[in-house]
């Protein structure tokens, strides 16, 4: 029969494993929820260029297309930048 020590010390070697898989598991997940934050954050800002470039191209041009792509671009770069400041 095994004395209570060697119990505890079995117990523990079983749950380290799992405990370090935890963890892990914790780990990823909250980089991913950064990751989804940040993707956001720039869709966000890149729809908004979008909306005013396609604006501005409408006004001065009269061709909305091009400029909308250029603000979609532009604000997809300002979000990604403010998050990497913020971080």
């Amino acid at each position: 029969m095994r004395n209570p020590e060697q119990i505890e010390a079995a117990a523990e070697v079983l749950m380290s494993e799992q405990r370090a898989a935890q963890a892990f598991a914790v780990e990823k997940k909250r980089t991913s929820e950064q990751r989804r934050v940040a993707q956001r954050r720039a869709a966000g800002w890149g729809l908004g260029g979008m909306a005013v470039g396609a604006l501005i191209g409408h006004v001065m041009f009269g061709h909305w297309f091009a400029a909308a792509l250029v603000g979609l671009g532009a604000g997809m770069v300002v979000g990604r930048w403010g998050l990497a400041r913020k971080a």
